[in-house]
């Protein structure tokens, strides 16, 4: 049996974030994860700091604000600790949306880099895009470098009160802890949350236009890797657990990127993939609290990357008892939720 300070379930960019942090705070730390590190949502994701989407519900804003002014020390300390590079890849975005006027900043752009406006208004924004299957990379090596435990396909069975910890009970041995933290994804897990799949399919093409700039519409987006990659996406679909990709939505995913982005239209695609979002009814992550000793940091849709900072920062706090500079209760685990999301038959 394993004893340490601190259990983390979920081994996807949060919950090995969370590790981290905690782990720089002086605590044991051992991770389980019922597969692969980084391998759901995390490796799935398109990776824009997205803080100013205006698709993000407004109780949202505060915690993202917070996680960009986190991020660089974040993103130096990942990279100090597993001596590997995570580049951010963009720094500015387009910003379409079906209501308001474009600016002249962003006609310009717009015209620089051949997109076509497309019936958008169109804002230019200061923000940042990595690739996470980097970002995953980096915290593995970071945590094995800390002296992390990171245990793979050690799926908990059971998480039950030991004394004044927990014990995590798997195939794999059991694990006891004095704290436990659920970074679970689109999974309910041992701490049965409120959280449910929204699944999203992708692809990457390869492209010889150059295109530095994200764009992103409620409709699609293309986040470039800065290698020639372009990453398109995504749909949103309540298919439960399914990850099967559909060769009809690629193709849908294609044509749009090509209405917007008359270059696509020759890029090949060397890549389609699926991942599952893990959303909440109000479309707002769970961090925080569930009971004495027991936290959750799960829920955050189309936003884990971006909130990444924040949320291992959140639990650092929260665990030792220190007063947080951000508001938590719109993220609160035992919150009342709104009707934003319907839960997916």
């Amino acid at each position: 049996m394993q004893q340490v300070d601190v259990a983390v379930v979920g081994a996807g960019v949060i919950g090995l974030a969370v590790a981290l942090e905690l782990r720089s705070r002086g605590l044991s730390v051992a991770v389980a994860d019922k597969s692969d590190p980084v391998r759901e949502a995390s490796w799935a994701a398109g990776g824009m700091l997205a803080v100013d989407d205006p698709e993000n519900p407004a109780p949202l804003w505060p915690l993202s604000a917070w996680s960009r002014e986190l991020y660089p020390e974040f993103l130096a300390r990942i990279e100090q600790q597993s001596a590997l590079s995570v580049p951010i890849r963009t720094h500015r975005a387009l910003q379409g949306s079906h209501e308001g006027s474009s600016s002249l900043e962003a006609l310009n752009t717009l015209k620089e880099i051949g997109l076509s406006p497309e019936g958008h208004a169109w804002a230019l924004q200061v923000e940042g895009s990595l690739d996470p299957r980097d970002l995953g990379a980096a915290l593995q090596a970071a945590c094995a470098n800390t002296d992390v435990s990171i245990r793979s396909h050690c799926a908990i069975d059971t998480l039950a009160r030991d004394g004044a910890g927990w014990r995590l009970q798997s195939g794999s041995g059991d694990i006891l802890a004095y704290r436990v933290v659920l970074c679970t994804g689109s999974w309910a897990g041992p701490g049965n949350l409120p959280v449910f799949p929204r699944k999203g399919q992708m692809m990457a093409v390869e492209m010889d236009a150059p295109l530095d700039t994200v764009v992103r519409t409620p409709e699609i987006y293309l986040i470039p890797r800065g290698d020639g990659r372009v990453v398109i996406g995504a749909t949103i679909e309540d298919a439960g657990y399914d990850k099967t990709v559909h060769s009809a939505d690629i193709a849908a995913l294609k044509a749009r990127a090509v209405k917007l982005f008359p270059p696509a239209a020759q890029a090949p695609i060397v890549e389609t993939w699926a991942g599952l979002r893990p959303a909440t009814h109000d479309g707002m992550p769970l961090i925080g609290a569930i009971e004495e000793g027991l936290y959750a940091a799960t829920g955050h849709y189309r936003n884990g990357i971006q909130l990444a900072a924040a949320t291992a920062r959140a639990i650092g706090l929260q665990l030792s008892g220190e007063p947080l500079p951000v508001d938590m209760q719109a993220y609160a685990v035992n919150r009342t939720f709104g009707p934003v999301f319907a839960q997916p038959s």
